[in-house]
């Protein structure tokens, strides 16, 4: 039996997905997870919002997030507080913590997401396109019924 394997992950290399409409949460890709290392006990990537995008507020019920701030600024809602975010702000997230990010501009807001255990890398899968191709819409139902799959909830008050 070998030994696992170290693996470079070159600058903007990654798994690319674009979020399906109407959807702004923009773009993602997938650094690190079983699917693409055999990592089994997290997965990394990161996320660019476009000036007046948004991930929408949200739980998971049982994996811890953390969140870092790597370009741009913007607004965390995160349980029942609302906080501002700057380049360099790391965000942990318990299971179970509602959470969100929004970034009203005028800049992208780029951010690096870690989550335990994985999953959430299949969730942008089943949201997502890869590069070039054309995206068909998202409807309320199916992003629904894909946020439970992943033992998610969206907060819709």
């Amino acid at each position: 039996m070998s030994e696992p394997a170290a693996i470079l992950i070159p600058a903007g290399a990654g798994e690319r997905l674009r979020l399906r409409p109407p959807s702004r949460s923009g773009e993602v890709s997938i650094l690190v997870d079983p699917t693409n290392t055999g990592a089994t006990r997290f997965a990394v990537g990161t996320q660019r919002l476009v000036p007046g995008g948004r991930i929408p507020v949200h739980r998971h019920h049982t994996q811890e997030e953390v969140l870092r701030i790597e370009a741009g600024a913007g607004w965390a809602t995160l349980g029942d507080k609302r906080e501002r975010l700057e380049t360099g702000a790391t965000l942990y997230i318990p299971p179970g913590v509602w959470h969100g990010i929004e970034n009203p501009g005028p800049a992208p807001l780029e951010l690096l997401w870690i989550i335990s255990p994985p999953g959430l890398e299949r969730m942008f899968r089943a949201i997502g396109t890869a590069d070039g191709e054309i995206p068909a819409p998202l409807y309320d139902t199916e992003f629904a019924e894909i946020v439970r799959e992943f033992e998610m909830e969206t907060y819709n008050g």
